[in-house]
């Protein structure tokens, strides 16, 4: 039912992963008389996303064994007996111990080469954690759950963009690479926003070979579209194309072995990929061989 979702909770030193369903309250009160029957049996209340993160935790916490408003005393009970002016004093003192439940969310594509982006805040992506640690957190963290595929790529087109921005290069050409596979599938051009066709283009002439010629298969992917086009055109793309065409015609021709190697590297490449139907012919030839 939209609107109710199963998030997958484990304890920080455990790596057992329960999924755990969170539903609308609206839902909860439809299964009440169920709900009341599994209290009964002592099992733990199915969680709302409508509940405090406080008795969200106190739900979630019961699913681990793990009671928050639970105290186990520790040792025994020492007993202290003082009397003054006839009065006599008896004091207990006693150690106990419980459990204090924080929610920690993980990043899904946490990734620690990149950089801290003080200028982009949204293309940080080197925090691996980040702690809930109030109602409106909690509420913020949940109100759009579940992702729809469309919330899925844009951050993931976010992750790509801090990629493809990286003065690494190899990240360079795994973002761009991202865009290339996300390309070919034109019902997400839509997905890709005008600044990340932009940091694509600025990597169009870049140095590295690599990063060079895989940001132009995914531009060259994305023309594909009007709607590609169309924002390439307002980004002046073709200036960044003529300028690569005229650094490419002053490149070094390759030799036969150079060129059998690239053959034989891009025939593997389609077979991972699965797009050996559209090798040139010389590394289809290199494939059937």
């Amino acid at each position: 039912m939209e609107g109710n979702f199963v998030a997958d909770v484990r304890l920080d030193d455990s790596d057992e992963v329960l999924q755990l369903p969170i539903v609308r309250n609206r839902v909860r009160k439809l299964l009440a008389g169920a709900v009341k029957k599994i209290a009964l049996l002592g099992a733990p209340l199915i969680p709302s996303s409508d509940d405090s993160l406080e008795l969200f935790l106190h739900s979630a916490g019961k699913f681990f064994g793990k009671d928050p408003q639970k105290w186990d005393q520790v040792g025994d009970t020492k007993v202290e007996v003082s009397e003054d002016g006839g009065k006599r004093t008896t004091k207990l003192t006693g150690v106990f111990t419980g459990t204090e439940l924080q929610l920690v969310v993980e990043n899904p594509h946490y990734d620690d080469r990149l950089p801290v982006r003080e200028d982009h805040s949204d293309l940080n992506f080197n925090e691996k954690r980040k702690l809930i640690s109030n109602d409106k957190d909690w509420m913020d963290l949940i109100s759009d759950q579940p992702w729809t595929p469309a919330k899925r790529r844009l951050i993931l087109t976010r992750y790509l963009h801090a990629k493809v921005d990286s003065d690494n290069n190899l990240l360079a050409t795994e973002g761009a690479h991202g865009f290339w596979e996300l390309s070919i599938n034109k019902n997400h051009h839509t997905d890709i926003r005008i600044d990340r066709l932009m940091a694509l283009l600025n990597k169009l002439n870049s140095s590295d070979i690599d990063v060079a010629t895989t940001t132009a298969a995914a531009i060259w992917g994305l023309a594909t579209t009007a709607y590609s086009r169309k924002n390439l055109a307002d980004l002046d793309a073709v200036a960044f194309v003529l300028t690569s065409i005229k650094r490419a015609l002053k490149l070094p021709v390759m030799s036969p072995e150079e060129s059998a190697v690239a053959d034989a590297d891009d025939a593997k490449l389609a077979v991972m990929m699965g797009t050996t139907n559209s090798l040139n012919p010389s590394a289809a030839k290199a494939l059937a061989g």
